[in-house]
């Protein structure tokens, strides 16, 4: 998102960079405010439905950017930055949490030495695709430089792949999470 967001509102819309930055800012504020609501979302739905419908949901908001134009209101790109920070955050955190949920505490360092690694794989490979479909769309138009219809499709693309994750986690077992589940009652109790 920042990558292509970067891309969009500097390059596209030659917003100057701290315009930029602050509208990019809002999706890390929506993300901020979800870290106080998200254990009680998950207690309320379970991982499985958060994991699965929020995907299509921030997959959605990833789409809704594509939709941006140089006449788009800032306070509609806020929004919908904001909104799209607020379910990737809840999937952020759901998908961490999973992480760690059948580990004993002699596990924890190497498994959260891991974790960040596969994050931060993630996010390469994300700008990786972003880039690559930026390249793609140039190719099709057969361009020497990126246009708005470019950075539209990459948002598209991205979106896309991240709705199809909601069919890898409807894959999990209603009784996923029954290990993690019992370690927060032992706790409460």
């Amino acid at each position: 998102m920042p990558f292509l967001l970067a891309i969009l509102l500097q390059v596209t819309f030659n917003f100057s960079a701290f315009l930029a930055g602050l509208i990019t800012f809002t999706g890390a504020a929506g993300a901020l405010l979800m870290k106080v609501v998200a254990t009680r979302i998950i207690e309320r739905f379970g991982y499985k439905k958060v994991l699965t419908w929020n995907a299509l949901i921030s997959g959605l908001f990833v789409v809704l950017c594509a939709l941006f134009q140089n006449s788009t209101p800032l306070w509609v790109m806020v929004a919908i930055l904001a909104t799209g920070g607020i379910f990737r955050s809840l999937q952020f955190t759901a998908v961490n949490t999973l992480t760690y949920a059948e580990l004993n505490s002699s596990q924890m360092s190497k498994a959260g030495t891991l974790a960040a690694m596969a994050q931060q794989l993630g996010i390469s490979l994300g700008v990786g695709c972003a880039a690559l479909v930026l390249n793609l769309s140039m190719s099709w138009r057969d361009a020497t430089s990126l246009e708005r219809v470019d950075v539209m499709w990459g948002f598209i693309i991205i979106g896309l792949i991240t709705a199809t994750s909601f069919f890898s986690f409807r894959r999990l077992p209603e009784n996923a999470t029954a290990a993690l589940e019992n370690k927060v009652r032992r706790r409460k109790a």
